[in-house]
């Protein structure tokens, strides 16, 4: 899942209702933990949520 689809999915207004959001959460979870056992994995998915956050927010203004 890239930032263009995170990016999308903010724009769309998927994420506004709460079961969103705890999907949402729970899938980041998910992605932190299997990468943190991937070892540098954690990183790259470090960077790509600080690139998706920059998109937002470059986005947003």
């Amino acid at each position: 899942m890239g930032p263009e689809r995170v990016q999308r999915l903010l724009e769309s207004g998927a994420l506004n209702s709460p079961e969103a959001m705890k999907a949402f959460q729970a899938f980041l979870d998910y992605q932190y933990w299997d990468s943190l056992w991937g070892g540098l994995g954690v990183w790259s998915f470090f960077m790509t949520l600080l690139v998706a956050i920059c998109i937002v927010v470059w986005k947003a203004n």
